[in-house]
């Protein structure tokens, strides 16, 4: 394969020798590989950066140009995950992203591989993502439909898009640019869970991620996501080495990946495909509106005093 994959690793060797075992299969020829530091005075976390770092020099063993970027301290997922994608597209005008808890399936990489060079030039794809999370459910009759959301579990873009991204949000400060954003949702239920992410990661640091900015700097530029009808990674990260996913019972959600989505087969037309934004609105992000509006409430109590809402 001659697209450009990057694979983000850190501590987790059994999910890191799952992945090269994958990638092995159709051998990329182009390979970059970001790896972060242990955390500080964690000395299991440190052997298992060594093990990672093992299993790179001995498991992948094809003919291929690699290039590494180790991190000597821990950056967290915020920085470091940024960090690597940034570098990645330094050298690279498009590519693929694979974490280390993301196994694919042949067919993905070939999948984003050919929708790469397809929508090259097109300024209205941001993103090709391996899975849909429909749950079987095909979305028109095509092999794969538009969303506003991506996912990032398995995915590929261009630097024209990358290099839009701030991981500072630093455009949510604008209120016009909120009240443009909120229009283009769904219900004001699905705004409040979104805007609840963007203000705790504003306004307070918090998650330590970087995937919820992307989704912003997407849906800032009203940037379409191609997912496709079947999914084509599995996420295998649930549990305490995971660095948010730690509910295993949440795994349940992602079913395993499948085959035969060739030969593709391309949309007429493009347009967001709103039927499968609603679905995963409801089945992915507020699973439960009863709990989502409790958690609102607590929220709020908790803090009484503070601005909560940043208008």
């Amino acid at each position: 394969m001659d697209t450009a994959l990057l694979l983000i690793l850190w501590r987790r060797p059994s999910e890191t020798k799952k992945l090269i075992k994958a990638i092995k299969k159709i051998k990329p020829n182009n390979l970059y590989i970001a790896c972060d530091g242990p955390i500080k005075k964690d000395f299991q976390c440190s052997q298992n950066v060594k093990e990672v770092k093992r299993l790179i020099e001995t498991e992948i063993n094809w003919d291929c140009s690699i290039k590494k970027r180790y991190s000597l301290e821990n950056k967290g997922c915020k920085i470091g995950c940024t960090d690597a994608i940034s570098w990645f597209f330094s050298h690279e005008e498009e590519g693929i992203i694979l974490e280390d808890d993301c196994i694919p399936n042949n067919e993905f990489f070939i999948f984003c591989s050919e929708l790469l060079e397809k929508y090259r030039f097109d300024n209205r794809i941001w993103q090709i993502s391996g899975n849909g999370y429909q749950q079987g459910i095909i979305r028109g009759e095509a092999s794969y439909f538009f969303s506003k959301y991506p996912q990032m579990w398995g995915w590929a873009t261009w630097r024209r898009c990358w290099e839009k991204y701030d991981k500072d949000m630093k455009d949510w400060e604008n209120n016009d640019i909120k009240k443009n954003l909120k229009k283009s949702f769904d219900s004001i239920k699905i705004w409040l869970y979104w805007k609840i992410i963007w203000d705790d990661i504003f306004y307070h640091g918090s998650p330590d991620t970087w995937d919820y900015q992307w989704v912003f700097t997407c849906m800032l530029n009203s940037g379409l996501i191609i997912l496709p009808n079947k999914d084509l990674v599995k996420n295998i990260g649930f549990g305490p080495l995971a660095s948010h996913n730690k509910n295993s019972k949440n795994s349940t959600l992602f079913k395993d990946y499948q085959n035969n989505i060739f030969p593709i087969k391309h949309p007429k037309y493009i347009y967001r495909f709103i039927e499968a934004d609603l679905y995963l609105e409801n089945t992915i992000q507020v699973k439960s509106p009863v709990r989502f509006y409790l958690k609102l409430i607590l929220r709020f109590l908790k803090r009484k005093g503070a601005r909560f809402f940043h208008y």
